[in-house]
């Protein structure tokens, strides 16, 4: 699936990184970018979200339990006990279920959709391709790693000091800036 560029969604849109708790506006996520010169664009998790809302079900929680409980008891018990519980019961359990969860958060949850592309730079800085010339190496808490392997062509971020920083292939979510004497920009 093909990402959507962020420049291309309406304001309202909602977006967050994937597993992150933040869910945020195209316009505020905008206006982290181009006003507060936040990097958002070096996640490369974003995505549209859908927010939603969970409910409980009384039905369905007396229906599980009583389906477990029958497991241990004997063979009959699960429709026995589902004779013996009248709507009115199920309707009071829900009643107080709703009023329990009725302004709680904890309800509210958002399920990701489509992958969105941070097209937007902060202070001017602009998306380049680059070619690796030779191999560079990054610091891993002190030990020295591959990040980029000579030959590789890779998409980074030229900043307005003309410094490029990308994440690694190989360490993904990871960015820092490259050496320019170990690459050749080949757009920007």
């Amino acid at each position: 699936m093909g990402r959507i560029k962020l420049s291309q969604l309406s304001n309202g849109v909602e977006v967050s990184i994937e597993e992150s708790s933040t869910v945020y506006t195209v316009a505020e996520l905008k206006h982290e970018i181009l006003e507060l010169g936040e990097e958002h664009h070096l996640s490369p998790n974003w995505y549209t979200v859908v927010r939603h809302k969970w409910a409980p079900s009384a039905e369905s929680m007396i229906d599980s339990y009583l389906e477990n409980e029958s497991c241990e008891l004997y063979e009959d018990f699960y429709s026995a006990a589902m004779d013996e519980m009248s709507k009115g019961a199920i309707e009071k359990i829900q009643s107080t279920l709703n009023e329990v969860f009725e302004n709680n958060n904890i309800c509210d949850y958002w399920t990701y959709e489509k992958p969105v592309e941070i097209d937007i730079y902060p202070n001017g800085n602009k998306k380049v391709t680059f070619e690796v010339t030779k191999d560079i190496r990054w610091d891993n808490w002190g030990q020295i790693v591959v990040a980029f392997t000579k030959g590789q062509v890779c998409e980074g971020v030229l900043h307005k000091d003309g410094n490029v920083s990308a994440e690694s292939p190989y360490y993904s979510g990871i960015s820092d800036c490259v050496d320019s004497d170990s690459i050749n920009i080949l757009n920007g």
